[in-house]
């Protein structure tokens, strides 16, 4: 396989993961759960940025959507039910 067609796989498979992790984020019952998958979301949005050569959006990025905001929904979790009922 030539060596330029490897960063083109890398972003396809990143962002139909990352695509899947949004289906399973709305279908989730358990909102720890969804928060982890939301954290899994934002790695491999962290990652396509990195790929795509945008350093600015990757540095931001990283802080934000795996350190921040996991951080602030686990605190509102917590203060609220772990399930989503019917």
């Amino acid at each position: 396989m030539n060596i330029v067609v490897l960063p083109y796989l890398l972003v396809i498979i990143c962002s139909l993961t990352s695509t899947f992790l949004a289906y399973l984020i709305v279908k989730e019952r358990n909102l720890v759960v969804a928060i982890l998958l939301l954290l899994g979301q934002g790695i491999f949005h962290s990652l396509l940025y990195y790929l795509l050569m945008a350093p600015d959006l990757f540095i931001t990025y990283i802080p934000v959507s795996v350190g921040i905001t996991p951080l602030l929904l686990f605190l509102l979790i917590k203060k609220t039910e772990w399930r989503e009922y019917d």
